[in-house]
């Protein structure tokens, strides 16, 4: 068969190529089983890697029966030698390994024959042990024999190896391979594997042989610590639980010297309970069925919290500095909580004095808020007297009643912010939440945020608001707000708007009620005797008697009103109504449902034989148009925006360009001049020679 002279190996990065004369190689070594270079080899001169051809043709990797996971071949690195985690030889030279689980094995024991026999045959293969088990007669011993795997002595018909000394229970034969999520380690899984020596992180035994391994954090336990029952298992004398690090034994307080307290509820035990009395950690029985990972707690429903075990931190819920041990954490913000605040009872439980809400990250304690008290409720911002929900730290208060009835944690599609989800998020000091809907900036409040653009929010009580108003052509419908925050300028008249507006969230339009072209001109109020007309402020009656713009009243209300907004005004008597006071006359005249139904009452009126004057219908019709010319107008003034952007920057275009000829310009003028002064003296010289 003809040899390669040059192949291509994974363990190196350049070719081998053939060692035609071993006579100049004597020093070399395989760099595989480091044994001397034999014919046929093949090497690498400038690296000094050189193998021989049957060592070229290991496989690359391997399934075996003694580890679970896939085995690759290695060589030795500059690290260390290693140990062979099936015979326990110290090795140099080849190996196969497994880097997750840090799983070594040599050559010879990798490939050892791993012929399967059938239990008919009394020998089996088993992933305990490297050698094949015999079908052992233990009447025939004399010599007592225990099991490897429960310590425990044996008798009768058993599976072993002798050489070894190494013995099987036939009920200890099922154990698993691999652990998945075991209550002392759940974050990876464990691997059964046999170690020369190692320290048991369960009951901190130092141990030899078979243990669960987790190679990424070194994290290894004996047989016995890793199988032990759970808490489900009645009458175990020792179980795992996942609350604690350590095996927790059944424990009687009433014989224990000191006090016995439970680690969760932090209350006094006094039946049998679990604990570890090396950690002086205890569980009651009902304590044990805690949850280790809560999703979506109130506290903090953007990550889930997993219990684990810490010596002292502070609670982010109470604010207590905490020593029990246990806390629920989000491993991505670090956010902690003891167990009594993670499981506080909520808003609906009955007779509840402390409790964790959603609305708020902090627990909520019941108390009574008498007549007088500053309590603006986080919700729907209205003070009044009787039960809240109060958070003194935050100085947070919530309605009962708002507690109670809850509103939905998410919404789709707004009329507000469209096409856009909306999650409700608690805002408290010194954090704000500006509202693009009414425009004001307030702490302690909640409110929704957007998922996707993060910086659209709005008050919890702004979002139960609908638009419902209709403005000439205008593509949206208008919301009627009471207050508005940020002073914004009233698109017909130009003034400022301050309280009861018509806004469109979505394009940033505010009018004033008054202003719309449906509102009446002219009303009555039932305690006056004539007309009030709509009439621009502040009037000059108003500027000669309150001696200022800034401090008018109504007349009718005797509230303080804006002096900047439109009011309703008889002439005769000198006297000016606020919105206020005509407000549901207005939105009669301005709503949706109502824009129709101008022209069809003058329909009905036809049909069952009313009068109705030509003077109403052409002043419907012309309402109609103005308020679609007004429309039109809005459309092309942003249209005039866009254009002036778009002249101003071609205009600064035109004098860039118009910068850079004259630049050219000055440049070509430098260029001619030093050209002249270079051609003269030769002109010169020419005309004197002639």
């Amino acid at each position: 068969m003809e040899i390669e002279m040059e192949i291509e190996h994974f363990l190196h990065d350049h070719p081998l190529s053939l060692i035609q004369d071993l006579e100049d190689y004597e020093q070399f070594r395989c760099s595989g089983c480091e044994k001397g270079l034999s014919s046929p080899s093949y090497g690498c001169s400038y690296c000094g890697f050189f193998l021989h051809k049957s060592c070229s043709q290991i496989q690359r990797q391997l399934k075996h029966y003694f580890h679970p996971c896939s085995l690759e071949l290695t060589i030795r690195s500059e690290s260390s030698d290693y140990t062979c985690n099936a015979c326990f030889n110290h090795r140099s030279d080849f190996r196969f390994r497994c880097q997750k689980c840090d799983f070594h094995l040599d050559l010879e024991c990798a490939l050892m024959s791993t012929t399967v026999k059938t239990k008919e045959d009394g020998q089996i293969q088993h992933f305990t042990h490297r050698h094949p088990l015999q079908l052992v007669d233990l009447n025939k011993e004399q010599d007592e024999v225990y099991c490897s795997i429960c310590r425990k002595l044996c008798s009768d018909v058993v599976y072993g190896c002798r050489k070894c000394n190494f013995f099987l229970h036939h009920s200890c034969m099922d154990i698993p391979q691999v652990i998945n999520q075991h209550q002392f380690h759940p974050k990876h899984s464990l691997v059964l594997l046999t170690t020369p020596s190692y320290k048991c992180q369960g009951c901190d035994k130092h141990c030899s042989g078979l243990a669960y391994r987790c190679g990424p954090c070194n994290f290894q336990l004996d047989v016995k610590c890793a199988l032990l029952p759970t808490a489900d298992c009645e009458g175990a004398e020792w179980i795992q639980h996942f609350t604690h690090q350590h095996p927790l034994q059944l424990v009687d307080p009433e014989k224990e010297e000191d006090k016995v307290h439970c680690s969760i509820c932090g209350k006094l035990c006094s039946d049998l309970i679990y604990g570890c009395k090396t950690c002086n950690f205890f569980l009651h029985h009902s304590c044990m069925d805690i949850p280790r990972k809560i999703d979506q707690h109130q506290f903090h429903p953007e990550h889930s919290l997993v219990l684990f075990t810490k010596s002292s931190y502070k609670c982010q819920g109470c604010d207590k500095d905490c020593r029990l041990g246990l806390a629920y954490r989000c491993e991505l913000c670090y956010f902690m909580l003891d167990v009594e605040c993670a499981f506080l009872p909520t808003a609906n439980c009955e007779g509840a004095k402390r409790i964790r809400h959603v609305y708020h990250h902090h627990p909520l304690e019941l108390c009574e808020i008498e007549d007088g008290c500053q309590a603006c409720c986080g919700v729907c911002r209205e003070n009044y007297p009787g039960p809240h929900f109060v958070c003194h730290r935050c100085n947070f208060f919530l309605h009962y009643s708002c507690a109670i009835d809850l509103l939905p944690q998410t919404i789709q599609d707004h009329p507000f912010h469209p096409n856009h989800s909306l999650n409700i998020k608690s805002y408290n000091n010194p954090s704000y939440c500006f509202c693009f809907a009414c425009g004001n900036d307030e702490t302690n409040v909640v409110g929704y945020c957007c998922v996707d653009c993060s910086q659209f929010q709005m008050h919890l009580h702004c979002s139960k608001l609908t638009p419902s108003i209709k403005f000439g052509s205008h593509w949206h419908l208008f919301t009627l707000f009471k207050k508005l925050g940020q002073p914004g300028y009233c698109f017909l008249c130009k003034s400022f708007c301050k309280s009861f507006f018509l806004r469109c969230v979505i394009c940033n339009i505010t009018l004033h009620l008054q202003c719309h072209p449906l509102a009446p001109k002219t009303l009555k109020h039932k305690h006056h005797r004539h007309p009030l007309s709509l009439t621009k402020s502040p009037l000059d009656s108003d500027l000669e008697y309150y001696g200022s713009a800034d401090e008018n009243y109504c007349d009718f209300c005797e509230l303080r009103r804006p002096a900047s907004d439109p009011v309703y005004y008889c002439k005769e008597c000198d006297l000016s109504a606020d919105i206020r006071c005509f407000i549901l006359q207005v939105l009669h005249s301005v709503t949706v449902e109502n824009h129709s139904g101008v022209g069809e009452d003058k329909d009905d009126n036809f049909k069952e034989g009313k009068s109705c004057s030509t003077t109403d219908l052409k002043v419907v019709k012309n309402e109609k148009e103005i308020a679609e010319l007004i429309s039109e107008l809005e459309h092309q003034k942003f249209r005039r925006t866009d254009l002036k952007a778009q002249i101003e920057a071609r205009e600064s275009e035109v004098k860039k360009v118009t910068k850079e000829i004259r630049q050219l310009e000055m440049r070509i003028q430098k260029s001619e001049c030093a050209h002249l002064s270079y051609i003269a003296p030769i002109l010169a010289m020419s005309k004197f020679k002639a």
